[in-house]
């Protein structure tokens, strides 16, 4: 078997897609992205330096950012409600700027206001890298439901198989 070929061709990557609640009513729609793709997007993230006159890698956090918003598909909820929610703007100051009636007007997304809200919310941009990558908010196949993590995964003992298979000795 050629591991790296079936890992590509099998990977559950593609077509996942699951819409998850940030904060109350705040939904978006995300792509999972495999542990394969995360690496694939960090390295062309990756910008050169010079530290001491030293050629040094990094990952660049604007360049990972920008690529992050690629796993956003849409959102919706997104108000300003929801930004006085995430501690972002002031009601009051909305009102008596716009008016009372703009408060639940909801707003169509994009990416650069998607990137805008990554910059000035560390956290929400944090929540999104790791709901990107975690296999269990993706609907899965019943077959790869039970699958392993990198938190230990495996059977526990009451579903080994040694438990559930029929014995083959004789009495």
């Amino acid at each position: 078997m050629d591991f790296k070929k079936t890992l590509d061709i099998n990977s559950p990557e593609e077509g996942l897609t699951a819409e998850l609640e940030y904060c109350n009513g705040f939904f978006l729609t995300i792509a999972y992205w495999s542990e394969m793709r995360l690496e694939k997007e960090l390295k062309a993230s990756k910008r050169t330096k010079f530290t001491k006159h030293q050629k040094v890698q990094e990952v660049s956090t604007e360049a990972f950012r920008e690529r992050l918003t690629d796993a956003v598909q849409d959102w919706r909820g997104m108000t300003y409600r929801t930004l006085a929610e995430m501690g972002l703007v002031d009601l009051r100051k909305v009102v008596a700027n716009e008016g009372p009636e703009v408060l639940d007007q909801e707003q169509p997304f994009s990416r650069e206001d998607l990137l805008i809200l990554m910059k000035v919310k560390p956290s929400f941009e944090g929540w999104l890298g790791e709901m990107v990558t975690e296999p269990g908010n993706f609907p899965l196949q019943e077959e790869q439901k039970n699958s392993c993590s990198s938190s230990g995964g495996g059977t526990t003992p009451d579903e080994s198989p040694a438990k559930s298979a029929p014995s083959l000795e004789q009495s």
